[in-house]
């Protein structure tokens, strides 16, 4: 190399340096205030699958919800849990009683007919 190309490769090694070192502090600079790390929010959604599966549709859910936390890293999205009833009407009546027990998910599924129920008892 010619004595230009070498000096432009010194500069660009400093300037890189100097960015790595400026990012290291800026990184540092909350721990060192005695800032705690962000912490991870447990989000409870409707349609969060409960575990693995062995069907398409829920192997394709499993995915959804790992491409979720890559672009959400400190949102874990978990299956609502607490309550379950048998019979046809069970999926209008659970979303209420889970309210009413105070154990509701963060994200509900709402069918259009019902939402007028949620919207009449100040639900949403």
């Amino acid at each position: 190399m010619d004595r230009i190309g070498d000096e432009k490769m010194m500069v660009s090694k400093a300037v890189l340096t100097a960015t790595c070192f400026c990012l290291a502090l800026v990184a540092s600079t909350g721990q060192a205030r005695g800032e705690k790390p962000p912490e991870i929010i447990e989000l409870r959604a409707h349609g969060v699958p409960a575990g693995l599966s062995n069907n398409v549709r829920g192997m394709s859910d499993l995915r959804v919800v790992e491409a979720f936390q890559r672009h959400h890293p400190l949102i874990k999205p978990v299956p609502p849990t607490g309550l379950a009833l048998p019979g046809a009407r069970a999926m209008d009546v659970v979303p209420l009683m889970q309210i009413a027990g105070d154990i509701a998910p963060e994200v509900l599924y709402l069918s259009f007919r019902s939402t007028d129920t949620y919207i009449r008892n100040k639900f949403l």
